[in-house]
């Protein structure tokens, strides 16, 4: 049985995890039929692109053989421009914020330690977190004030991504339990919005920089020490996490594993 869909221009932003069963059910029988009509292009588009993630696999670890890539990810049917943008998209929604919030990995290169620091053993780092389709990569590198809060009292806070990404957090950030972290794949968030604002100090502990993300390199990157990566314009926020005095451990937010 069909189901007629309200196609309104606020309805076609719709999410799809948010159909009830039978609306999910007919787009699935058309998407079903689109295939049996379409199925070798859309074999033939797709096998490209799984080639395509290969090679640059193979050329991401010719130029960086301590690190282990693989193009088995959630990236692997992007194309290279596809990615990229994704990348740019998420940075350039934190543009105004990121002179306040953000320093420079390559300043942070200047102040390399000869001791390593790892804060991931500390306890005081939260788990990586997937931003989904939401352009929020800024949001997560900037609650590295939990952190900070957890090295000076031993309390590790999950502080709200969410709150950066809707409303930047000008006069402190609520914990995550009070303020969910929306992906713009589901829209959906939880009921509470408001807490008591957490006044963190920060101190010597992890730290929001900026990279170059958008190419081979950090598509397909699964383990080890990334000595080369093409581009030197920054695209992404992460979290530094540690150093042992050449080189440094980020945390990012595109999921485990």
């Amino acid at each position: 049985m069909r189901v007629a869909f309200a196609l309104s221009a606020l309805a076609a932003k719709q999410s799809v995890v948010s159909l009830i069963a039978d609306e999910r059910l007919s787009l699935e029988q058309e998407l079903a039929e689109w295939k049996a009509e379409f199925r070798d292009e859309q074999v033939d588009a797709e096998l490209q692109r799984i080639l395509d993630s290969k090679f640059s696999v193979e050329g991401a670890a010719l130029t960086n053989p301590d690190a282990t890539f693989d193009w088995r990810n959630h990236f692997a049917l992007l194309s290279n421009d596809e990615f990229k943008k994704y990348v740019a998209v998420s940075f350039g929604r934190g543009s105004h914020l990121r002179g306040e919030i953000i320093d420079t990995l390559e300043d942070e290169t200047a102040s390399l330690q000869a001791t390593s620091k790892d804060w991931t053993t500390s306890g005081c780092v939260n788990a990586v977190q997937n931003q989904g389709s939401c352009g929020s990569c800024w949001s997560f590198s900037s609650v590295c004030h939990g952190s900070v809060h957890c090295i000076k009292t031993g309390t590790l806070l999950k502080l709200a991504e969410q709150q950066y990404a809707i409303h930047y957090a000008a006069s402190g950030l609520c914990l995550s339990s009070a303020y969910p972290y929306t992906s713009g794949s589901t829209g959906q968030t939880g009921a509470c919005k408001s807490c008591t604002k957490q006044a963190l100090a920060i101190g010597s502990s992890p730290v929001s920089v900026t990279v170059e993300a958008g190419n081979n390199v950090w598509k397909n990157y699964k383990s080890g020490v990334v000595s080369v990566c093409p581009g030197s314009q920054s695209d992404h926020a992460v979290l530094a996490v540690g150093n042992d005095g050449s080189s440094f451990k980020v945390k990012n937010s595109w999921g485990g594993g």
